[in-house]
């Protein structure tokens, strides 16, 4: 888990939007997912670590299970961590929410070069096993891609993988990636005048974004699996009032 920014940054933002903007930040997932306008989003609360500026911990993969059963059975919950894949895809999650019987798994992003990451194992062990995971999730959804999953969007990638995991299991959950406008913008006070100015701008457009996702998109071979009620959906929310 980073650690949160003061001021900017997707776990800020993300913060932020849950605690202070709910009305609007609701709406523009009912919408931009595609749930009705009055359906009930309930998310999982955060663990608590000392050892990080807030306090707080995202769910890694074990207590993600645990935490799911409040939705779905102890016997699904079980049968996925005797899986061989379900072993080893230990993953980080900045929320999870949950309408009806839909898990929704979310990865934000605030500024574009969150979106590049290669595999860090240098293991021919390790790495065997990562392909052969990835050639089952490509199997599960019909994906054709001749790129190397392994590299520029691994992280995508293993999100994906870990959504045809629970797929695998009868458990229907989407992968959500929220995109912050305007989301990574680091400012300073001023001790003078006490006002605060900019020290770094890495705000992305929705343009920007949408430019930058293509490529992912193309690169891992998935688009098909993006859209309102599919498995992939991206949701674009503004941190300014505009």
């Amino acid at each position: 888990m980073a650690q949160i920014g003061h001021g900017y940054g997707s776990e800020w933002q993300l913060l932020r939007m849950l605690g202070h903007h709910r009305e609007y930040f609701y709406k523009e997932l009912r919408s931009q997912i595609g749930l009705p306008p009055n359906a009930e989003i309930h998310w999982l609360d955060y663990g608590w670590d000392s050892t990080t500026v807030s306090g707080d911990k995202e769910y890694k993969k074990g207590e993600f299970f645990e935490k799911i059963k409040e939705i779905f059975t102890s016997k699904v919950v079980s049968s996925i961590k005797e899986d061989s894949f379900g072993a080893i895809l230990n993953q980080n999650w900045d929320g999870i929410f949950w309408v009806d019987k839909t898990v929704y798994i979310v990865e934000a992003k605030a500024h574009l070069k969150e979106i590049i990451s290669d595999c860090q194992s240098d293991k021919p062990e390790s790495l065997d096993v990562i392909e052969e995971y990835f050639k089952e999730t490509r199997d599960r959804f019909g994906i054709s891609s001749d790129n190397d999953w392994k590299k520029t969007y691994y992280q995508m990638a293993n999100r994906i993988a870990f959504l045809a995991l629970l797929k695998k299991h009868f458990i229907d959950a989407k992968l959500v990636n929220i995109y912050f406008l305007n989301g990574y913008e680091k400012k300073i006070k001023n001790p003078v005048s006490g006002k605060y100015y900019t020290i770094q701008n890495k705000n992305a457009t929705k343009d920007e974004w949408i430019k930058a996702i293509k490529k992912e998109e193309d690169y891992l071979g998935v688009s098909k699996l993006v859209g309102k009620d599919k498995d992939i959906i991206h949701v674009f929310i503004n941190c300014k009032k505009e």
